[in-house]
């Protein structure tokens, strides 16, 4: 019987495929929650307004796809950041105010 370096039994075919066994412990996954608050600007006094979006949304007339399009994210992107669940980013404001023909503070609301 032949036995490998950490002293494991090998059959005969194991010499030819060696152990793949980790020598270093597995890592945690990473934390894929983002703080939405870090990415969005301004960050000193005003927060993004949810309801104002919406609002800015029908009375232009533009579908939550059409408006996803032209940012370049999902239909369930823009719901989300209707529903207060994600805010957009600093870019994707600058894309909608000019999209909803609005100015950015806009889509803010005074915190």
């Amino acid at each position: 019987m032949e036995y490998a370096a950490d002293g494991h039994e090998l059959d005969n075919r194991q010499h030819l495929f060696p152990s793949r066994r980790r020598t270093t412990p597995r890592r945690p996954p990473p934390n894929n929650k983002v703080n939405r608050q870090t990415l969005t600007e301004p960050t000193d006094s005003k927060q993004f307004s949810a309801e104002r979006l919406a609002k800015w949304r029908d009375l232009r007339g533009l579908s939550l796809t059409t408006i996803g399009k032209s940012v370049g994210r999902t239909r369930q992107t823009v719901r989300n950041w209707e529903d207060g669940l994600s805010q957009p980013r600093a870019n994707e404001m600058a894309a909608l105010a000019e999209l909803l023909h609005c100015e950015i503070d806009e889509l803010y609301e005074a915190a």
